[in-house]
Order: C-alpha cells, then structure tokens, then sequence
C-alpha cells in the first residue's frame, strides 16, 4: 500500500496552523512580560538548543526569537534557533503539548 503525497493545499494548511499558534504563543509572552504587575516566567537570556547566550560575541539573532523583559532588563529568548518555544506556554495559558522542556531544566 502506497502513502499519497500529501497536496498543496494540505501542506500550506500545515504551515498557516503552525504559524497561528506560534502567533498566539509570541502574542502571549510579550503581553505577560509588559504586564505592570509583573510575571511570573520562568525565562532565559540562554538558548537551550545552540547553549549560547544573547549576549555572546557568536549569538546569531537571526536565528532565534528574543523579546526584552522590562522585570529583569534583559533581552531574552522566547524561541531557540531550532524553533522550540523556550517558555512554557502553560504559563502564558496555552495547551502545552508542543513545549518539551523541563522547568529549572531546560531553562
């Protein structure tokens, strides 16, 4: 039995879904870090994929996703340069079931 190729329409419905979500999880940490009152995050100046902070001299910006955090007035990194969300989207209310990471572990 042979698996058909997938069409066009069903790969660019792919994509559009994954970029909703990554849309709703980028919308939602940047509401929770300018919150007022502050947050509770769990977030890293660190990518937990290349191991190299926003800081270092060979950090590649264009390949990671940072955001500045006005609590700890730092830049941090909201998506590692191999796409995974480095925070928990539970904690900005999102079914986590696309996070792997460990809190305290991972970041």
């Amino acid at each position: 039995m042979t698996r058909a190729n997938p069409s066009n329409t069903d790969i660019a419905q792919q994509w559009a879904d994954r970029y909703v979500a990554q849309h709703d999880y980028l919308t939602r940490v940047y509401a929770a870090l300018t919150n007022e009152s502050g947050h509770q995050l769990m977030t890293t100046d660190k990518c937990t994929e290349c191991d190299y902070a926003v800081t270092a001299d060979y950090f590649e910006t264009s390949a990671h996703w940072i955001m500045w955090d006005p609590q700890s007035q730092t830049h941090i990194v909201v998506i590692g340069c191999e796409g995974y969300w480095l925070i928990n989207p539970a904690s900005v209310g999102l079914d986590p079931q696309m996070w792997s990471g460990i809190e305290g572990v991972n970041i």
